[in-house]
């Protein structure tokens, strides 16, 4: 009996995620870039073990790189953690986009949870990678990440900000 709820709970949780997966999927298409940085390179070189580094700042949002890390228990996953403070008068919605590492492009980065963050606060979240697309098995495999930091408006989900090709090098 306990076999069979453990498998049940499997199974939920596997429709969850791909719902969720779905959800953003739909949620992510149809964007506009209509401002904000863009074309700008950011090159950060970070070891897992120094504090945060400022990888983006322009007139609606600054971002600080806190740390790569996996979590026991979670399995074929590794976390970046961001810190983003929202300079708008909107609640913005913020995501990954045009994700790579080590130069291989990955299709998805989710943070299971939306990161919304209110004018004038920062929001901090850690973007899940599935390391089941990249050619990895943990964390400490990770010698680059590339990706598009990007601000959307909450009310309406229409892009206020991309700040293109951040790189960190770990």
């Amino acid at each position: 009996m306990k076999k069979e709820i453990s498998k049940a709970r499997m199974i939920g949780s596997a429709i969850a995620g791909v719902v969720a997966g779905a959800i953003v999927v739909l949620s992510l298409s149809g964007r506009m870039d209509v401002g904000g940085v863009s074309g700008e390179r950011v090159q950060v070189e970070q070891t897992q073990s120094q504090g945060s580094i400022e990888i983006a700042s322009d007139s609606y949002v600054s971002a600080e790189f806190e740390k790569i890390y996996e979590t026991p228990g979670v399995k074929d996953v590794f976390y970046v953690s961001l810190n983003v403070q929202n300079k708008t008068d909107k609640t913005i919605w913020v995501y990954l986009d045009k994700a790579s590492v080590n130069k291989e492009s990955v299709s998805m980065v989710s943070t299971g949870v939306p990161l919304y963050i209110a004018p004038g606060n920062s929001g901090r979240t850690g973007f899940i990678f599935p390391m089941a697309q990249l050619s990895i098995e943990s964390a400490s495999d990770v010698r680059n990440i590339t990706f598009d930091l990007v601000a959307a408006d909450e009310a309406t989900l229409d892009e206020i900000d991309r700040v293109k090709g951040i790189s960190i090098d770990l």
